[in-house]
């Protein structure tokens, strides 16, 4: 009975279970009274045989007795099994719902970079309009046409140029959504020619922190309309090491795990999704993640091994 009840007791403490504090106390309880009341039956059957001298009543007792225990066991293993089906449930939602918000960003990536090739397209096409007008002296066309231009730029959508297509990407994307959202952003790239990340790995990162940061100013604003949320950004090479930090300001409302990590400044059910993704990629990378959260200041601080670059030196 203790050897059973030992491993019911690590089986429970086992995190992979989904079950509430209450709902493993009660489950311990019930596994205790079950192997209790067997064990009990099974002194009476004993005590039986001295009382009545018939052994065979006590033996088909006993049997009866082993049939309740084991029976018992399987219904609790049984239970322990559903809670675990859960958990694992639990952890595919969770997956697929991370895999969503991926293929959103990389959606969005694909679309930001169309719209810089197209960019890219037009703007050689009024290049060459330029040149073509200030070779035939037109210079009454040539104003009209660059100012024409000038306005054109004005309504178009700055574009971040980096040479890193993921960087590029999302900054351009994100920087846009905050400055349209009266978000105030500052930000300094120095990415070096060979990321240690690829580009979908990199774009998730950016994406999953950005995001956070995005959310978190929207809030303020709505929480307190005197606060100006603002967004500070940068990525730079240090020692063997590049650096990614961005840093906001927020409401003050934070949610953690039971372990006191620091999980997202978001709120609801789907909270700290992007923050477990950003922790897995950098740790598939050997880098190191830093989550601070001081005087309503939220900072996301990583740091990723050089290695290529390394390798060049």
């Amino acid at each position: 009975m203790i050897a059973v009840f030992v491993l019911l007791f690590h089986s429970i403490g086992n995190k992979d279970i989904s079950l509430s504090p209450f709902q493993k106390v009660a489950y311990i309880f019930i596994a205790i009274s079950g192997l209790a009341i067997g064990h009990y039956i099974l002194r009476l059957t004993l005590e039986s045989v001295d009382k009545f001298g018939d052994s065979s009543f006590s033996a088909r007792l006993s049997l009866v007795d082993l049939f309740f225990i084991i029976l018992f066991l399987v219904l609790m293993l049984y239970i322990y099994q559903l809670g675990y089906s859960k958990e694992e449930n639990i952890r595919l939602l969770e997956e697929q719902k991370i895999y969503e918000l991926e293929r959103t960003e990389f959606n969005s990536l694909s679309e930001t970079t169309e719209r810089l090739r197209k960019i890219k397209h037009d703007m050689q096409i009024y290049v060459d309009a330029i040149n073509v007008l200030a070779k035939d002296k037109k210079w009454d066309e040539l104003i009209a046409y660059t100012e024409q231009y000038h306005n054109t730029l004005a309504t178009t959508q700055s574009a971040i140029a980096t040479g890193n297509i993921a960087i590029d990407c999302i900054l351009t994307a994100k920087l846009d959504y905050a400055e349209k959202h009266g978000i105030k952003t500052e930000y300094s790239i120095m990415a070096p020619e060979n990321f240690p990340l690829d580009s979908v790995e990199l774009s998730s990162i950016l994406g999953n922190i950005w995001n956070n940061s995005i959310e978190a100013g929207e809030r303020l604003i709505i929480s307190d309309p005197t606060e100006h949320p603002y967004i500070y950004f940068y990525i730079k090479p240090y020692q063997n090491m590049i650096l990614i930090h961005i840093e906001n300001n927020y409401d003050g409302v934070i949610k953690g795990s039971i372990d006191g990590d620091i999980l997202s400044v978001k709120q609801g059910k789907e909270h700290g999704l992007g923050i477990r993704r950003v922790k897995e990629l950098v740790e598939k990378a050997d880098g190191v993640l830093q989550i601070t959260s001081d005087n309503k200041i939220f900072s996301v601080h990583i740091m990723i091994p050089d290695k290529e670059n390394n390798k060049l030196l």
